[in-house]
């Protein structure tokens, strides 16, 4: 009985500790949040350390995406840090009758390539995707407000660019939707 109570004592010392701690360290995450403010001006998006140089958000594209300056691990071990960078590019397209996207990606150790049709009036949803390898034949622009973004092998050919004053979204895919295929050229 004595062991007991000792035991049940010190797990509820135990207890209380964790929970003071915690409390500390969700009040001091507390305090480091800032109010997001609203970016107006351009420059890059990492500082040579790696970190953002800038929390807020915009309403276009201000800041440079200088992603070789991302610092996850020390430097022997940078080599592997581009399989933790996640960029894409991605469209969806709505009108009365129909739903289109499509997306090219690259998530470091892939590609992945993939588009959606949603026809209102059946009710009929396909979607299909392609994931590639290590992102071979995966082409992004540093920053998403220009450059042109590619993916093409023998099965499908993904082409988005973007103009000063316009997006052109083509999308080639002979073998899409059990060979129906799928055809686009849409600008935006």
């Amino acid at each position: 009985m004595l062991i007991y109570l000792e035991l049940t004592r010190n797990c509820v010392w135990y207890t209380l500790f964790l929970g003071i701690i915690r409390s500390i360290h969700l009040s001091h995450r507390m305090e480091r949040r800032t109010v997001q403010r609203e970016i107006n001006h351009s420059g890059p998006l990492l500082d040579s350390s790696g970190r953002l140089n800038y929390i807020g958000w915009s309403r276009q594209q201000m800041l440079d995406c200088n992603l070789e300056r991302a610092a996850f691990y020390p430097r022997t071990f940078y080599p592997i840090q581009r399989f933790r960078l996640k960029r894409w590019d991605y469209y969806a397209i709505f009108t009365p009758q129909r739903f289109f996207s499509a997306t090219i990606a690259d998530l470091g150790y892939a590609g992945n390539v993939f588009v959606y049709t949603l026809d209102f009036a059946t009710h009929e949803l396909h979607e299909e995707g392609l994931v590639i390898p290590l992102g071979k034949g995966v082409t992004l622009p540093r920053n998403s407000n220009e450059g042109d973004c590619l993916f093409e092998d023998g099965r499908a050919r993904l082409f988005f660019q973007a103009g000063p004053d316009h997006r052109h979204i083509s999308v080639s895919w002979p073998g899409f939707h059990d060979g129906k295929g799928i055809h686009a050229e849409i600008r935006l």
